[in-house]
């Protein structure tokens, strides 16, 4: 198991950016396929039958935006691998949610759990806007993850941390946008078709202007429940509790966005069945505990603090920081990566398996972000 993620910096069009990244990563990008591939016979699913049903999702993504189905191409070419496994590395939720009466497969499917947390500017001791997550997955991805540089033809550049050929998961960009995710289960899951999660972050990410990236997610269908935290370095952050046919929203409270993997917006408790909490009852105090650890030292909160209360232990081994626990289909869930970005400074540092206190790794967009600047 490694203890770093490798830098892939892409340029250009979509497909040559896609043949860079699939060329650059290949090894981990073929590693993530293969798994994934696996995870899904291992669930009944035969690669003939897969590799249709990703087909199918094909047009979709098109549909969606052509371009993201030019880089997907791309990356397929450059790692030599076929499209249809790419698509499932981007549709994986989708494409095994997406029958009705299928919500069990979540389990399989990957969302595992999370927690992220957003401290606005008049929280933290420089003034700058510091967004954060753990990433609670399968154990088996931490080595095929990395952290992807985008400088497109047009628009801003941006860092994601993402599973190796995956478009987006979390990150920020030059225009001081930021996105995390958690994973939310609901009864409405896997009843419609959907746009896959990962192309509305993606298409977060490539929003100029704050009120674009919040329209990404507001406008986008979703087959599968997500909770998605989107700020700017401007100074402000909304929390999305996203289900099929219906977004929820959140507001900071006293400068602080906190959340985990059960639905908080009482509107949404009012109109859907949470499925999440039975399922990992951890989250009812996951996010209350990475809460208490910083409130306290609101409006001097460092980076340190973030990643020391990501690294909470409280009810080991279901804690905010997570060591391997067995999962239902025999694998290991865990906290597989500590994510925490500086919106304001554009910058991105990460620890992978922090249970195992390893070194974090830095990443900057080699710029401060133009919604920094103006300040």
């Amino acid at each position: 198991m490694t203890d770093t993620v490798p830098l892939i910096e892409v340029s250009g069009p979509p497909r040559e950016r896609g043949r860079q990244y699939g060329e650059q990563a290949r090894d981990r990008v073929i590693a993530a396929c293969e798994l994934f591939r696996g995870i899904m016979e291992k669930g009944g699913r035969p690669w003939p039958a897969v590799k249709e049903r990703a087909q199918g999702f094909a047009p979709r993504i098109e549909a969606y935006c052509p371009a993201y189905l030019e880089e997907i191409a791309g990356i397929a070419e450059g790692a030599g691998v076929e499209t249809e496994a790419l698509i499932l590395l981007n549709a994986r939720n989708e494409m095994m949610l997406e029958r009705a009466g299928e919500v069990a497969d979540k389990d399989i499917a990957g969302g595992d759990e999370c927690t992220s947390v957003v401290c606005l500017p008049e929280t933290t001791a420089d003034g700058h806007l510091i967004h954060a997550q753990n990433w609670d997955y399968r154990e088996d991805c931490i080595d095929v993850s990395l952290v992807l540089k985008v400088e497109p033809e047009d628009g801003p550049s941006f860092l994601t941390f993402t599973i190796a050929g995956g478009l987006a998961r979390c990150g920020l960009n030059s225009a001081g946008v930021a996105i995390t995710g958690n994973n939310l289960v609901s009864d409405r899951d896997g009843h419609r078709t959907g746009v896959p999660l990962a192309l509305i972050r993606r298409r977060v990410l490539e929003s100029r202007i704050y009120a674009d990236a919040l329209g990404a997610v507001l406008s986008a269908p979703v087959a599968a429940s997500n909770n998605m935290t989107v700020s700017t370095a401007q100074g402000d952050a909304i929390n999305f509790e996203a289900a099929p046919e219906e977004c929820f929203w959140l507001y900071p409270e006293d400068g602080m966005v906190v959340h985990a993997n059960h639905f908080r917006s009482e509107a949404a408790k009012a109109k859907l069945r949470d499925l999440g909490a039975a399922r990992s009852p951890c989250t009812l105090y996951r996010d209350r505990r990475v809460e208490s650890l910083l409130r306290p030292r609101a409006g001097s909160i460092t980076v340190d603090d973030v990643f020391a209360a990501l690294a909470d232990d409280f009810g080991a081994p279901r804690a905010v920081c997570r060591p391997p626990v067995p999962r239902r289909d025999g694998s290991f869930s865990t906290t597989a990566a500590s994510i925490v970005m500086d919106v304001t400074a554009g910058r991105m540092w990460v620890r992978m398996a922090p249970w195992r206190e390893g070194r974090r790794q830095s990443f900057d967009l080699g710029a401060r972000p133009v919604a920094a600047a103006a300040e």
